[in-house]
């Protein structure tokens, strides 16, 4: 499996495209929750990220991230994906 980074413009098209997809369901109350593991996939949601600078103080960078774990990221989220050489943010074991 390969990990895919994602960037979305907001959690709103996250979560849309997430439910295009195939990664959420409803719960009991009727509650659409992600999908976090499966034997497929495993998908980490980040957020906000915010860089550290040298003045001490926080940069936000934009857009709502995650992390996908996948054989082969779907058509859908193609665009998301971010070439990452050197990622800080990852998988336990990756």
């Amino acid at each position: 499996m390969q990990t895919f980074y994602l960037k979305f413009n907001d959690k709103a098209s996250f979560t849309s495209l997430m439910e295009q997809t195939g990664f959420t369901y409803q719960n009991q109350e009727g509650i659409t929750q992600f999908i976090n593991a499966s034997k497929n996939h495993a998908l980490d949601i980040i957020g906000t990220i915010y860089n550290y600078n040298l003045d001490g103080t926080f940069t936000e960078v934009p857009g709502f991230h995650a992390n996908l774990k996948i054989e082969t990221l779907p058509g859908e989220l193609q665009s998301y994906s971010l070439n990452v050489e050197t990622p800080y943010r990852k998988f336990a074991g990756d």
